[in-house]
């Protein structure tokens, strides 16, 4: 082997024994270290009792389903709404035809007594 490589050995032995160093394992102790707090802080996010993510989508839910109820109801109210509108159209059709029959008779009797009073002040 040659100087050189000698020289390029003892180099390569001397990186592969700092990388083997205590401070590799700080390294990683220390990046564990800021996982967990990562995914602490991910579980705060998540599980808060006042904010947590999983609280705003039970709210939501609830909303959803309450929203669901009202619709639910308000198309049953329109539905009886609409109902009573056809009820009321029907009756106030059938009371116009009776008051015009009403009026006919009321004009004919009016008629009826003019005429048999003009007919009798003509004969006297």
């Amino acid at each position: 082997m040659s100087d050189q490589e000698q020289l390029l050995l003892k180099e390569l032995l001397k990186e592969i024994k700092e990388i083997n160093t205590p401070n590799l394992s700080v390294s990683i102790s220390n990046d564990i270290k800021d996982i967990k707090e990562d995914i602490g802080g991910l579980k705060y996010t998540l599980l808060d009792p006042e904010t947590g993510i999983i609280v705003k989508t039970n709210k939501n839910t609830e909303f959803r389903q309450k929203y669901t109820e009202l619709s639910r109801m308000q198309d049953n109210t329109v539905e009886r709404i609409r109902e009573e509108v056809k009820q009321i159209s029907l009756w106030k059709a059938s009371v116009t035809k009776a008051l015009w029959i009403l009026y006919s008779v009321v004009a004919t009797a009016i008629g009826g007594a003019i005429y048999a009073l003009l007919n009798a002040l003509g004969n006297v």
